[in-house]
């Protein structure tokens, strides 16, 4: 097995173990690159890496980002402070 049969079974890999993300090796540039399947704009952002590790590393801490900001409750997302109008003396 060469070196990029290797590279191609860790990107096989990676994709296991992360099903929401697409994973490829780009043998031209020797990088990983992974991206979020069905993103928003907002959300959209390519993770990239040379190691199969250090990619699989990027993908938990987005996860664990997405998790985080999906377990804020809306009103705590959305609410803008807004001075509160005064009644007339």
């Amino acid at each position: 097995m060469t070196s990029d049969d290797a590279r191609w079974q860790a990107a096989k890999q990676l994709r296991a173990d992360h099903p929401k993300y697409l994973v490829i090796w780009v043998s031209r540039t020797q990088r990983f690159h992974a991206y979020l399947l069905a993103a928003s704009r907002a959300e959209a952002s390519e993770l990239t890496d040379t190691e199969p590790a250090g990619l699989a590393a990027q993908i938990q801490q987005a996860e664990h980002a997405a998790a985080h900001r999906q377990a804020r409750p809306a009103h705590a997302r959305d609410a803008v402070p807004s001075a509160s109008p005064r009644s007339p003396s």
